[in-house]
């Protein structure tokens, strides 16, 4: 759950100031959001999606969280995602690893560019 929220739930924190409508509260293993229906529905796609990320071995941080939230919020307004790419999809894809670092695609833009 500490990767999940980040450390002094950090990730949690970037979460509730980008959905100020909704209440988000952590119960042990539990996560629960009430507010509008529309921002619920995407807080639990992108806490679908920060675990796929995880699961995958690769860091979630603040700004993954922020990106990962623009780009969702693009696709529920058909801006973005044309072939149905999700973040997770775009932040595990590794482009480059050399030396035992691994460069990865911060945006879908990237992801295309390359």
């Amino acid at each position: 759950m500490v990767m999940l929220l980040g450390s002094g739930d950090s990730l949690l924190r970037v979460i509730e100031e980008a959905f100020p409508a909704a209440d988000i509260h952590v119960r042990g293993n539990e996560i629960s959001a009430t507010g509008e229906a529309a921002d619920v529905a995407l807080i639990q796609r992108l806490f679908d999606e920060m675990m796929l990320v995880l699961r995958t071995g690769a860091p979630m941080t603040e700004d993954a969280v922020e990106r990962s939230i623009a780009m969702l919020r693009a696709a529920g307004t058909g801006e973005g995602e044309p072939q149905g790419e999700t973040p997770a999809e775009v932040l595990t894809q590794n482009i480059l690893s050399s030396r035992g670092r691994t460069i990865r695609p911060k945006t879908l833009n990237q992801k295309r560019y390359v």
